[in-house]
């Protein structure tokens, strides 16, 4: 009990500290989310600056594409042959990315182009002259791959606002050498340093049909593909600029965010696309080495308090546990025996013992206080029993003067009126002697009766049992009961004492038949064994609860219930009452043997 006690307490002890570390954890885990978030928007931002950094890059060479062809335009229609040669190589040698440029009419006429040895015809169709001359921004046409000495190349062309003086536009072309887009990825270009572009990030530059024009990394494998299907392509086509989190082509999940560019008459797009969990892993191994480093310090506290909680709180509790319980158990003399420990721990067992020395205190009074009661008790009982001798006995005086003194006084009173009678008298006086005869006559019954009642001159002339059986006689003749009597010769050699014990608690309880017992008949029986002898009375009455024997009758008017049990316990003998509502009534008193023959011993 002791052990387990200690070991709950150890258990609670070490719970609370959990529950202390619990807001340290939850407090952990909130920073952790909130920094993956930070980490998260600031990953989110940097794409952002990346797909408009390569927009803007793209935006850019466009616009030096379309200042290109603004001259390209005025040249063919203002210089003459030698004049546009020179001034169109010159162009060449400044644009190292535009593998051929040129002019041509709206309606497919070819001005000028360079090197002067390419059919220009070939570069350009109906269809780019058609958007360029109905848009006034730069058109993009179709993305062909290994075209031109096995390069992918992409045509553009653009509206000057130069005319043929049939008052026809002049229509620039240009085709670019997609080594600026690989240019354009470098990553010590777009970063200044190497691998700092995330894990699993992809970069592509779209046409306005989903062809893949360049793409980061893994450039060969994806140029010159189709998206057009895809979902990310279809986000692309329907939003132009914005940012989505599905699956790539690949199947990879990404946040993707897309932008067009600008100048492009919407042919041209940019989308980066970053998978969040492999960007963000080395922020993730951070804040798990982090939680890692708190679990281990929560689990060294842990240890720490298990393992010092034995020496602080559980010996100590230990101790006052088990001395709890001997004091429980009635070892007063208990101490906790503490001698060491905390401060707080030292002045509670101090206490304890202090309380086991007061409880220790009271307990001695309390003891010496009910011995007095029981020795009070004790003197108290005797002073009954021999009070109710000394009543007995006063009884006994009263009914021998009146059987010697009284009675027979009445009786010469008696035959003397009778004599007087006899003589002649006036009739008047005659009348008067025989009334008083007659109440002398009363008298004289009322005597006998009240020397019966006082003392049975049975009781002492011929034993317990003539006395017994004529008090049953008496009971039957002035009550409405058949009293029957059985009795033990060998309950006549009794002392005194005892025989008016037993008779007197006879008396009492054929009263309680009269008075309560409602009951036909009754049956009486004195008993005389090898170590008590007994009386018992048995009547078939209403009966009543026997529990309450010795719990609520009075100790006035004679020998009650509860006088006549108190009696004989003191007597070392005892009384019985076996009753049910309803089926009759035994009642059982008896004295020990061996007393008898002692008290018979010392009256002889």
């Amino acid at each position: 009990m002791k052990w387990v006690a200690v070991s709950s307490l150890r258990t609670r002890l070490c719970a609370l500290l959990v529950l202390a570390m619990v807001p340290l954890l939850v407090l952990f885990c909130f920073d952790a989310h909130s920094q993956y978030r930070r980490e998260s928007a600031a990953l989110d931002e940097e794409v952002l600056r990346l797909a408009a950094f390569i927009a803007g890059d793209v935006e850019q060479l466009l616009e030096s594409s379309r200042q290109l062809l603004i001259s390209v335009a005025s040249i063919s229609c203002h210089a003459g042959p030698d004049t546009r040669n020179m001034l169109l190589l010159d162009l060449s040698r400044q644009c190292p990315f535009i593998a051929h440029f040129g002019a041509a009419s709206a309606a497919g006429e070819v001005l000028c182009a360079t090197p002067s040895g390419v059919d220009a015809s070939r570069l350009i169709d109906d269809e780019i002259l058609r958007r360029a001359t109905e848009s006034k921004e730069v058109v993009v046409g179709s993305f062909r791959v290994h075209y031109l000495g096995a390069k992918d190349v992409l045509t553009i062309a653009y509206r000057s606002e130069e005319e043929k003086p049939a008052g026809s536009p002049v229509i620039g072309f240009a085709v670019l050498d997609f080594g600026w887009l690989d240019y354009l990825l470098s990553e010590e270009r777009v970063t200044g340093r190497m691998s700092l572009f995330p894990p699993e990030m992809v970069l592509n530059v779209l046409d306005r049909s989903g062809t893949i024009l360049t793409h980061y990394p893994d450039r060969g494998a994806w140029v010159g593909q189709t998206i057009m299907d895809t979902p990310i392509f279809n986000a692309i086509r329907e939003k132009h600029e914005g940012t989505v989190e599905l699956n790539g082509v690949d199947g990879v999940m990404r946040s993707y965010t897309f932008t067009g560019v600008k100048g492009s008459s919407g042919d041209l797009f940019v989308n980066v696309g970053v998978a969040k969990r492999a960007a963000l892993a080395p922020v993730m191994r951070a804040l798990y080495l982090k939680l890692a480093a708190l679990l281990a310090i929560g689990v060294s506290v842990f240890l720490a308090v298990w393992i010092s909680s034995v020496f602080l709180v559980a010996r100590p509790v230990g101790m006052l546990v088990d001395t709890t319980r001997r004091l429980a158990e009635g070892d007063l003399n208990t101490r906790s025996r503490l001698s060491g420990g905390p401060r707080e721990m030292m002045e509670l067992a101090h206490s304890f013992d202090q309380m086991a020395e007061s409880l220790e205190r009271q307990e001695r009074d309390r003891q010496d206080t009910h011995a007095r009661l029981l020795q009070y008790d004790r003197q108290l009982r005797g002073m009954t029993v021999e009070l109710s001798l000394a009543e007995e006995q006063e009884r006994r005086q009263i009914a021998a003067q009146l059987h010697d003194n009284v009675g027979p006084l009445l009786a010469t009173a008696f035959i003397k009126l009778g004599r007087a009678m006899e003589f002649a008298v006036p009739e008047r006086a005659e009348t008067i002697l025989r009334d008083v005869r007659q109440h002398v006559d009363q008298s004289i019954q009322l005597t006998q009766t009240v020397t019966f009642d006082l003392s049975s001159p049975l009781l002492y002339t011929l034993g317990l049992l003539a006395a017994l059986e004529q008090l049953c006689q008496d009971f039957a003749a002035d009550h409405p009961l058949v009293v029957e009597f059985r009795g033990d010769e060998r309950a006549r050699d009794l002392p005194s004492d005892q025989r008016v014990i037993l008779y007197r608690a006879t008396r009492e309880l054929l009263c309680n038949v009269v008075k309560h017992a409602e009951a036909e008949h009754v049956t009486v029986v004195c008993a005389c064994g090898e170590r008590e002898v007994s009386v018992t009375v048995k009547d078939d009455g209403v009966g009543f609860d026997a529990g309450q024997v010795g719990q609520g009758f009075s100790r006035t008017g004679g020998f009650g219930l509860f006088n006549l049990q108190e009696r004989f316990t003191y007597l070392g003998g005892r009384f019985v009452v076996e009753s049910s509502k309803g089926g009759g009534t035994q009642a059982v008193v008896a004295l020990p043997v061996s007393s008898a023959k002692q008290k018979s011993e010392a009256e002889t």
